[in-house]
């Protein structure tokens, strides 16, 4: 019969062979997945070191990756201290004519400049381009900024833009908009115009802040207080109204999908804000609802939304409300409406010439609301050229003296692809 410390024994000689076993398999694991690791770099090395050098890569999991269609995979190569050095994205690119181009395209951390590309050469109805050729546009885009296009891509006809069109169902008088949000700086937007005989005769595009103690925007740029780049921001904003003056119509200032536009001279901030309050200027003076009833119903709603906060308190020197709508309060208070007329729920505005038949016959078919990037709805005006969706002026890099062959231009789009790709990924539209 076992004796109570034979049986001891046995149960910790059965427990030391058990922990040995597992020492013994998570050390085979532990090298098995080391030559693992370092075949998989290894491959990682042959694959990428010609197109972004790093001591090691890692495949990134997104699900902006799962979510392209065009991009297959992503890489992030590191030096030896774990520094990003920068991406590789496999680009399969398919053409209008089912052709296939697979790539690899590499970019520097911060997605400024091509680093390298590789073609897989792996496609069942591949791009026919030699490798002359590929050589031919490598020597002229790696190794600087992106995105790129060809120089024969780009036109250069000037489109005219300057002729000044009759909005029609204006009524004469002073109409205004203000942002119901302050922005990041604690502006609000507002703008102003003046409508003589049916043509815009005075715009204001300004920013008081939520902080009386702070200057407008436009004095606060020209004091140095308030910075942008380019111009400063009084002199952007008095171009822009200029603009307006001239084209008459928002849509014809060609806001791009970025907040920007290219056809005003010496125009580079965000213009969003600015066209969203001019439009809605223009549909005030259609209803004939004017400036002083603006900031009437404006003031009411904000009693009603504060249960009653002095309105002293916010009413700067102009008789202008500076007053920023919290989310909470847009939503209790306002709903789905976008202006002041609306929420206020007005019913007895005077819309007699705001005919959508007699606008359009006046424009010759213009849409007045809503525009694509850099187009004037409804008319065949391009007012900027683009390159794979991008327009002209975000182009960095022009490539010279190489036709615009469908070979060419897949090359050029695969490297605007992955581009665009990290434009995202790193937030820039944020």
């Amino acid at each position: 019969m076992m004796t109570r410390k034979q049986l001891q024994r046995l149960v910790i000689e059965a427990i030391c062979i058990v922990a040995i076993s597992i020492a013994v398999l998570l050390v085979g694991l532990w090298v098995s997945n080391g030559k693992t690791n370092t075949r998989l770099q290894d491959y990682y090395q042959s694959q990428f070191s010609s197109i972004l050098a790093g001591s090691y890569y890692t495949q990134m999991h997104s699900r902006l990756v799962d979510e392209n269609e065009e991009i297959t995979s992503v890489y992030l190569a590191y030096d030896e201290s774990d520094s990003l050095q920068g991406y590789i994205i496999e680009v399969n690119l398919v053409t209008k004519d089912s052709l296939q181009l697979h790539m690899y395209i590499g970019i520097s951390s911060d997605g400024s400049h091509l680093t390298g590309i590789s073609r897989i050469a792996d496609e069942e109805n591949p791009v026919v381009i030699s490798e002359e050729d590929l050589n031919s546009l490598c020597s002229q885009m790696i190794g600087e900024q992106i995105p790129v296009a060809l120089e024969s891509q780009i036109t250069h006809e000037d489109v005219e833009t300057e002729d000044q069109v009759e909005l029609g169902g204006l009524n004469d008088g002073i109409y205004y908009a203000q942002a119901l949000q302050e922005d990041s700086y604690g502006y609000i937007d507002y703008v102003e115009i003046e409508v003589e005989d049916g043509m815009i005769t005075r715009v204001v595009w300004d920013a008081m802040n939520v902080d009386p103690t702070t200057e407008n925007r436009s004095d606060a740029s020209l004091s140095g207080a308030y910075t942008i780049s380019g111009e400063n921001w009084a002199t952007q904003s008095y171009t822009l109204c200029h603009e307006l003056l001239d084209l008459q119509d928002p849509d014809r200032l060609a806001m791009k999908s970025d907040g920007t536009t290219e056809i005003v001279p010496g125009v580079t901030c965000n213009i969003r804000q600015a066209v969203t309050l001019m439009h809605e200027c223009i549909s005030n003076s259609r209803a004939n609802y004017d400036k002083d009833r603006y900031i009437s119903d404006l003031q009411s709603i904000i009693i009603d939304s504060t249960s009653g906060i002095e309105i002293e308190s916010i009413t700067n020197d102009e008789g202008l409300l500076f007053f920023s709508f919290s989310d909470s309060e847009l939503e209790e208070g306002f709903g789905d409406y976008e202006n002041v007329r609306q929420a206020s729920g007005i019913e007895d505005v005077d819309v007699s010439q705001t005919d959508d038949s007699s606008i359009d016959q006046e424009n010759d078919g213009i849409n007045l609301v809503g525009s694509e990037d850099g187009v004037i709805s409804g008319s065949e005006d391009v007012l900027t050229d683009s390159v794979d969706g991008l327009p002209s002026s975000e182009i960095r890099t022009l490539i010279i003296d190489v036709p615009a062959s469908q070979e060419n231009c897949s090359v050029i789009s695969s490297v605007n692809i992955a581009y665009k790709f990290l434009k995202v990924y790193l937030d820039w539209l944020a």
